[in-house]
Order: C-alpha cells, then sequence, then structure tokens
C-alpha cells in the first residue's frame, strides 16, 4: 500500500437542533500554507489554528522529512500565515502542543536524521507567546519526565498546571508515568500513577 499525505481542514460541529455530528471540508485561501504531512499538532486559540511540526514522506514512504515550522489558520479570512522564524523546537514528530494562557506550549516527540537514520527522542519544553508571536526556550527545573513521544499531554483549566503521561521511550518501551509541570515556577514533579482505590495506568502510546 502506498501512503497519501493530505494537506485539507475539515470542521467538526453537532447540529443544534438534532445533535448529529457533521464533517465539512474548509476550503483555505490560496498559498503559502503547511505542506501534506502527518504526526503533526495542532492546537486553537483566539480565532486561530495552530499548526506545529510533523513528517512526510513520498507515496513508498521514501524520502523522509520532519518540519519545525509553525503556522496559524486564520478562521475568519481562511488564510494560512507562517510564524515564529526563529528559535523554534527542531524538526520533529510524535510531540505534542498545546494551548493555555497566552502560550502555545510543545514537548518531547523525536527526529531522526535524513542522511543517517539515527533517532533522538526529546524532553525539552518550548514555549511560543501568543501575543509577541515568539519562541522562549523554557526547559522545566529539576527532575523531568526522559525523552518520549506519543503521550498525552494537556493544561489546567487554570491554566497553572500542564500534565504529561505515557507515550513511547528511546528504546521503544510503553511508558505509564505521570507528571505535571509547575507554569508558575516551571517545575516538573511526578505523580502518582495511580491512588486512592484507583487501579494504576497500563503503559500507553499514541494517545491524545
Amino acid at each position: 500500500p502506498k501512503t497519501v499525505l493530505l494537506e485539507k481542514v475539515f470542521r467538526f460541529k453537532l447540529d443544534p437542533m438534532t445533535g448529529a455530528p457533521e464533517w465539512t471540508q474548509i476550503q483555505t485561501a490560496s498559498p503559502p500554507c503547511p505542506l501534506p504531512r502527518s504526526t503533526h499538532q495542532a492546537a486553537y486559540w483566539g480565532d486561530g489554528l495552530f499548526l506545529f511540526g510533523g513528517e512526510s514522506s513520498k507515496p513508498d514512504e521514501s524520502n523522509f522529512q520532519q518540519y519545525g515550522d509553525l503556522w496559524r489558520l486564520d478562521m475568519g479570512e481562511l488564510s494560512w500565515r507562517r510564524l515564529g522564524l526563529k528559535n523554534g523546537p527542531s524538526p520533529r514528530s510524535g510531540h505534542r502542543m498545546v494551548a493555555t494562557g497566552v502560550y502555545l506550549l510543545v514537548f518531547g516527540g523525536f527526529s531522526e536524521s535524513p542522511a543517517t537514520g539515527k533517532v533522538a527522542y526529546h524532553n525539552d519544553l518550548h514555549v511560543f507567546d501568543l501575543l509577541e508571536e515568539s519562541w522562549l526556550a523554557v526547559n522545566g527545573s529539576g527532575v523531568q519526565p526522559c525523552p518520549r513521544s506519543g503521550f498525552l499531554f494537556w493544561a489546567s483549566a487554570d491554566g497553572s498546571a500542564a500534565f504529561c503521561c505515557g507515550g513511547t521511550d528511546s528504546k521503544g518501551r510503553k511508558l505509564s508515568d505521570f507528571w505535571r509541570l509547575d507554569l508558575l515556577a516551571m517545575t516538573w514533579k511526578e505523580l502518582p500513577a495511580g491512588g486512592g482505590g484507583t487501579a494504576p495506568l497500563a503503559p500507553r502510546s499514541g494517545t491524545t
């Protein structure tokens, strides 16, 4: 089978009367726009959809390439704009990105060298200021999660913390650890994966 990558954007909504789900393709304006890709991340903030990273290859899965670009889709004008050209994360796949407050948080993932095929897993944290439209490299202090990809990553409702759970490490092992990142102190803390009568989490990867 051949791999086909798409650059299409779809909108999902529920019918307000019947609750029936509906997918519709969004017709974006002419280029520039992100190249077709997979395993990227997207987050919504304000009136824009932000997309970062991912990978692509030819239909026979040759010419593998990863991306380190950040794009914003204006949901009013339906036009793409590339952002944050300096000091951003390295090209990667398998990372996670969330929007909280006035920031995007990008954590983890892996990079593969096109020349040697060597794979490097990451546990670096990058922050994009949505107001200034600039990248900040801010690694959490203290002990932090090991490098990983395909993990769960989300922010608390009040924007005070982000959480990381599971994924795959550099040796291909599925993980079940659970971490909290204090977004004020920028410190990581490992939390119990189970407790209070709750069964420990099973190792998992590829979740969102």
